[in-house]
């Protein structure tokens, strides 16, 4: 894909519309031939601002700049701005005069100028322009690709979100993507950022959001089902809670009968409490004793420790004096 001056994309080899425009390439390119013989060479309208080409997959894939053609241009005129200034200096250094300050700008440059500097910095002897050219374009090549590695890290981490506008611009000198490109990443990694907070629930948001949903499920023993509470627990963690603050927020006991609680999985089953009998259903004789041990207990010739080591049978009828 070659980005033309006037921002209109003109089709390489390899190019696709979706690769191009995203998902919404039909409205975009406004091509109406076949997607999959887009000839080369053809010409389609520039993207809209904020367009990020399909670059920002669904969360939790890793994010990539799509292939920028390099502006040998500015490349250019950066290398010979450097070479002009390394070559003055090498020159004082050896006694030459240095080139006077500003004496190339990449916007003033032409021939005649850079012919001006192969001839001064050849009657000053110093080492060879095409060795300084050379070491200054491999330097230049390399700070670029360390800077298209940062931008994809920004946008990978996010932290692209948190930059201001000089630090963009400064990412866009350094590479070759365009400023108003760098800025609509930005935007977009701005606009997931807010769309998650806007769907992120608390705690209390969950637990209303479950006791609509058990609402017209609960029974006319006001209790739930087995599986309406496994649905629930999978709707709380599909909101982002805990599984721990589900079942504190719903306990088993208190929205489940017994019945139900055999069809639940055996971990989330509450452990049988041991019941105790009525002591007015038991035996007769039964109830006189436990009644003579208590008197004795409240009268204080037997202690009531004693008591529940001596009876633990009726231990659980057995009451402290004065309780």
């Amino acid at each position: 894909m070659k980005t033309l001056p006037d921002g209109r994309i003109q089709v390489e080899a390899g190019d696709t519309l979706s690769g191009i425009y995203g998902s919404n390439w039909k409205e975009l390119s406004g091509y109406t031939g076949d997607p999959r013989n887009l000839p080369i060479g053809t010409i389609l309208p520039a993207k809209p601002a904020g367009s990020l080409e399909g670059t920002l997959p669904p969360e939790g894939g890793e994010k990539t700049l799509p292939t920028q053609p390099v502006d040998r241009l500015s490349m250019f005129g950066d290398v010979l701005k450097m070479v002009t200034q390394r070559a003055a200096k090498e020159a004082a250094a050896r006694g030459g005069e240095a080139l006077p300050e500003g004496m190339l700008k990449p916007e003033q440059v032409s021939g005649s100028t850079f012919a001006s500097v192969l001839n001064l910095v050849t009657q000053q002897k110093t080492r060879g322009i095409a060795d300084i050219y050379q070491s200054t374009l491999t330097m230049i090549s390399d700070t670029r690709a360390r800077a298209d590695r940062q931008l994809t890290m920004l946008v990978n981490t996010g932290a692209i979100a948190d930059l201001d506008d000089k630090a963009l611009k400064g990412l866009a000198d350094l590479t070759d993507y365009p400023l108003d490109y760098i800025q609509s990443m930005k935007t977009a990694i701005q606009r997931e950022r807010e769309q998650k907070a806007t769907t992120k629930l608390t705690d209390a948001g969950r637990i209303s959001n479950l006791n609509e949903f058990f609402a017209d499920k609960v029974g006319e023993d006001t209790k739930i089902s087995a599986q309406t509470y496994i649905e629930g627990y999978k709707r709380w963690i599909g909101l982002d809670g805990a599984i721990n603050d589900f079942k504190y927020s719903f306990p088993v006991e208190e929205w489940l009968g017994r019945h139900e609680w055999g069809n639940l999985p055996a971990g989330w089953q509450p452990k049988a409490q041991p019941t105790v009998q009525d002591i007015k259903t038991l035996q007769p004789e039964q109830q006189v004793f436990i009644q003579q041990v208590q008197n004795e207990i409240d009268s204080g010739r037997l202690d009531f420790n004693e008591a529940l080591e001596k009876y633990p049978a009726i231990a659980v009828y057995l009451n402290a004096p004065g309780w």
